[in-house]
C-alpha cells in the first residue's frame, strides 16, 4: 500500500506538471528541476550537519 502512495503521487502530478510546463515553457522547468537535484544533496548535509 505504501508503494501506491509514491506512485499514486506522481501519477496524479502528471497533468498539473504538463499544464505548468505549457504555461511557462520546458526548459524554464527542466532548468527549476536540475536545480533542485543538484542543490538537494548540499542542503540535505546542513540539515544533518552537528557542531
Amino acid at each position: 500500500m505504501e508503494a501506491f502512495g509514491v506512485f499514486g503521487a506522481g501519477f496524479l502530478m502528471r497533468p498539473p506538471a504538463g499544464m505548468l510546463s505549457d504555461r511557462i515553457g520546458r526548459k524554464l522547468l527542466l532548468a527549476a528541476a536540475l536545480g533542485t537535484a543538484l542543490l538537494a544533496w548540499p542542503l540535505f548535509r546542513l540539515l544533518q550537519h552537528q557542531e
